[in-house]
């Protein structure tokens, strides 16, 4: 044991050591700066376009405000139910249950073995 570390002193590994372990943690610490600083950097961006989009959606909507009427309640439950029923009518509805026949598995899988064995008799 004392052989080892006597040619490590030697070597000098032990200040190899610590220079690559510098080295590693620095590049690290650089590493995070830079994504904070790009984190940084979006939000900035984001912000100053969210600010001028608010100009323009507040003007936007106080011209609106001129021109919406009143709908009564019972004219907003029908055309509510109307959007509804043409959906359920006209729309195709995705099925999100699994079908077993007889306990098996219904797949092109299974389907292509069967066909396969009766083609090659």
């Amino acid at each position: 044991m004392t052989e080892i570390l006597s040619k490590i002193v030697e070597n000098n590994g032990h200040i190899n050591t610590v220079a690559g372990i510098l080295v590693v943690f620095i590049g690290l610490i650089m590493i995070s700066v830079a994504i904070s600083l790009f984190n940084k950097a979006s939000h900035y961006f984001m912000n100053k376009n969210s600010n001028e989009t608010k100009a323009v959606e507040i003007k936007e909507t106080e011209a609106k405000k001129t021109n919406v009427k009143d709908i009564p309640e019972d004219e907003l439950v029908a055309i509510a139910t109307a959007v509804e029923v043409y959906r359920k009518l006209h729309f195709e509805i995705l099925q999100n249950e699994v079908t077993f026949t007889y306990g098996t598995a219904q797949t092109p899988w299974k389907m292509i073995q069967r066909n396969r064995k009766s083609i090659a008799r």
